[in-house]
């Protein structure tokens, strides 16, 4: 019997959108922590869906922190 045809990378972004929809915003550690996945994987699918232009990145300095640390929103279109 034949496997269905699902496409493993649209259902992943389809699923970061459904989590962010949820949460204000998110780090790439903590969608990994929720998803079950690496980080890098995570990653890989947030920068697809920046470049689709779905979601954002804001970041924010922590303290003493020498790097930002980067948060994910959903894309809301303003009426």
């Amino acid at each position: 019997m034949p496997k269905a045809n699902t496409n493993t990378a649209r259902c992943r972004k389809l699923e970061i959108i459904g989590i962010l929809r949820k949460q204000h915003a998110l780090s790439a550690v903590q969608l990994a922590k929720i998803m079950r996945m690496d980080v890098s994987s995570i990653r890989r699918y947030l920068v697809a869906l920046r470049e689709e232009k779905k979601i954002f990145r804001r970041y924010q300095l922590r303290g003493d922190a020498k790097r930002p640390t980067f948060y994910y929103c959903l894309r809301r279109d303003r009426v």
